[in-house]
């Protein structure tokens, strides 16, 4: 059986059921495709970033910016680390 990896991603704009609801039925679509399993959301209150797991094969790299992108036809919704510094 092939070893089973998590992976991490901060997303921001993501507090809400619905948006969680929105964004991991966007995920689904790609993630066949991709190579990648199933993923959850953890939403902290009193914050606007929620972590994002991906679980997947040890040998797949998750591609970010298929998750980027599947996250943005979702909603108004970023990996944190794609957002611009503050000035």
């Amino acid at each position: 059986m092939p070893e089973i990896d998590s992976t991490r991603f901060r997303v921001a704009g993501i507090t809400s059921p619905d948006e969680v609801k929105r964004a991991l039925q966007s995920l689904y679509d790609v993630f066949a495709e991709q190579g990648m399993g199933q993923a959850t959301f953890e939403v902290t209150e009193n914050t606007d970033v929620a972590d994002l797991w991906v679980k997947h094969k040890a040998d797949v790299v998750p591609d970010r910016e298929v998750i980027r992108r599947a996250l943005a036809e979702a909603g108004d919704f970023t990996l944190v680390d794609d957002q611009a510094p503050p000035a």
